[in-house]
Order: C-alpha cells, then structure tokens, then sequence
C-alpha cells in the first residue's frame, strides 16, 4: 500500500558528510626570492639566476664549505621518532634518521632513487587529502626552487606492499654552504597514519551500522530531511519504503544470534542489489529496513521482484551445521511532495508496512 502526504515546513538535520582535511599541496607563496643581489631576511646573499639557468651554473664561491645542518640534524634527529630527511638540490636523499625508513618500510635511499628513475610509473604514488593523484616532486622542486618552506596539510602514499600511509609534509629550504649557492631541503614527515585510520573507524560508527555497513538511522532522516526540502523546487515526490522481517525472531532463538546476524547481512545484501547506487539504504532498528528513493520507483511489480529476492531461502553454516532459512518481508511505501515532516513520512511508511504484514498475516495487528 502507497501513502501521499503532504506536511509542514521542515529544517534540514546537519548534514552527515566529514570535514576533508584541507587540500594539501599548494606551497606557501609569501617566500619568494629576492631580487638578484639583494641579501634575504637571514643575511644570506640571494643568488643572481640567470633566466632559464640551470642552479649547476653557479659556483660555490667558499670552495664548498658544508654549513652545519647535515651534522646538526644527524646528531640531534637522529633518535627522534619524527621521520626527518635531507634533499640535495636534484631532490635525491642526503641523509634520513631511522623514522624514516620506518614510516616508508623501505630504505628512502632506494625509494628516492625509483621515484627519481620512474618518475610517474613509479610504484610509489602520491595522494591529497581527496584521493587525487598528486606530484609531491613537482611540489618540492618548487619549494626549493623559490626557497620557500612548503607545508602540506596531508599527502598520502601507497607503498608497494599495499599499505597506505598518510603524514603532513613540511619542506624547509637551507643553504647548503656559506655563500648560499647551493640549497638543499630538509623533509620533516609526521606519520597520520593511525589517527587517518581512527577517524575511517570514527566515521563509520557515526554514520553507518556496524553489522550490515548500511547507512544508519541518522543518515537516513538527514538525507530524508534535504530531500523533502528539494522537493519544494522539483516538484518530483520522494519515496520511502519500510521493510520488516517476518519469522525472523526464531531464528535468533533457535540457531542464536549469530545465525540472525549471518542473515541480517545477508538481507542488507539483497536490498543494496536490489536498488539503484543513488537510493540510500539504511538499518533503522533490529529487524527494520528503510529505503529512500530520491526518484520514485512505480509499480506493484517493483515491489513484489524486490519481495521475491529478498525472501529466497539463505544458507549459512553455524558451528559447522549448515542450516536454510526463509525470512518473510513485510514492505510498507510512501511518497510526498511538497512541505513535509520526515518524521511524518517516516511514520505513513511504517503504517504502510503493518499494513502490508496484516494482509499477508490476518493474525498480525494492522497497527
């Protein structure tokens, strides 16, 4: 049975996506080298750069005398869990502490020296906070070349062995002798990895059933909530449907609990294939299942093929005995359009679906 309402005004819930980190990459342009001759803020002569001269093209003028930053970051980073390495001006690894090649489970030396060989068919790939692909060389090129520190908020990288790893990068410029013609990079990683990881976990507890991957309750009546408000302008009525599990109690008291989660799973399964990737299909109590469908689906037949999948028999093994099981479904839908409570809707769509089980159960209550 199909309920249409019609309500009052309703305010949208919070939405449920997750602030993104910020987008990492872009250096920080308040850096910008000074004019030819002209010493920068440290006291240290800039370089008089030929247009379209290669750095290789000015001669150390000191006879090459190191400054101290090799030798103060090897003995005062060498311990230090924080992954901390130094980049000579073609961006090969100068020197790395132990943290580092533990955040990389690799040598950088043999991870510098692939990425610097293959460049982009390297096996070693470069994300932003987004998930595109980004050119983390091209960024530290350009760090160096200006000499301006460059920060990233959060660059992840997969390495060969499948394992993603996220960390904020902070790519500091230095001279690398006294006159200051030549410059290297110090890369300070500080490993997110773990804490990237809690906060997938985090995210999916707060938005998603735990047992069936669903979208939960909240998820549900957020969305439900802008739909309704979008159905103001397009004129198009939202569907809702409500299922409930019939003979599903027995299966928890017999075959026990995780016989009625192996079929609960099961269920969700069915009802994702069963509807379209832009319909949200959500867990909205033990046994209960809600449906919404931004884009109406018509017809009885709709209902009765998504009726005959979701109740063929299912199989499962429980402590090494295999059991079969039939789950009936009770399916209750509503539409509206217009101003509109979700609270309302979700309320026709649940009377729909006890509706639906006292007709197929006389002895059910039509509450």
């Amino acid at each position: 049975m199909t309920t249409e309402l019609n309500g009052s005004d309703t305010e949208p819930r919070a939405s449920d996506q997750v602030d993104a980190p910020d987008q990492a990459g872009a250096p920080n342009q308040a850096g910008a080298p000074n004019q030819a001759g002209a010493p920068d803020q440290a006291g240290t002569p800039a370089i008089n750069r030929v247009p379209g001269a290669s750095r290789d093209d000015h001669e150390c003028q000191c006879d090459g005398s190191p400054t101290v930053v090799a030798e103060e970051l090897r003995d005062g980073l060498a311990a230090s869990s924080v992954a901390v390495s130094l980049l000579d001006e073609n961006l090969r690894n100068i020197w790395s502490n132990q943290a580092t090649d533990d955040l990389l489970d690799a040598p950088v030396d043999e991870v510098s020296d692939e990425i610097q060989r293959k460049g982009a068919e390297s096996e070693w790939l470069f994300f932003d906070a987004g998930g595109d692909r980004y050119d983390l060389m091209a960024a530290l090129g350009h760090s160096l070349e200006l000499r301006t520190p460059m920060s990233t908020r959060v660059v992840g990288t997969r390495r060969p062995d499948g394992v993603l790893l996220w960390a904020d990068l902070e790519a500091i410029p230095v001279a690398a002798c006294q006159c200051g013609a030549s410059w290297h990079l110090v890369l300070i990683s500080t490993d997110l990895t773990e804490r990237r990881f809690a906060e997938q976990i985090l995210h999916r507890l707060a938005f998603s059933d735990p047992l069936t991957g669903l979208a939960n309750r909240s998820v549900l009546e957020d969305r439900l909530a802008q739909a309704l408000l979008r159905t103001m302008r397009s004129e198009v009525p939202v569907s809702l449907f409500y299922l409930d599990l019939d003979r599903f109690k027995p299966v928890n008291d017999e075959i026990g609990h995780e016989a009625g989660d192996k079929v609960l799973r099961v269920i969700a399964s069915r009802l994702n294939s069963s509807f379209r990737p832009e319909d949200t299909v959500a867990r909205i109590g033990g046994d209960e299942f809600a449906v919404l469908c931004e884009v109406p689906i018509e017809g009885q037949d709709t209902l009765e093929r998504i009726r005959t999948a979701l109740e063929l028999p299912i199989t499962f093994s429980v402590d090494g005995a295999d059991h079969e099981v039939s789950i009936g479904i009770s399916i209750g839908h509503a539409e509206a359009q217009g101003k509109l409570d979700g609270t309302d809707l979700l309320r026709a769509a649940d009377h729909s679906m006890y509706e639906d089980k006292h007709r197929r159960n006389p002895a059910s209550p039509p509450t």
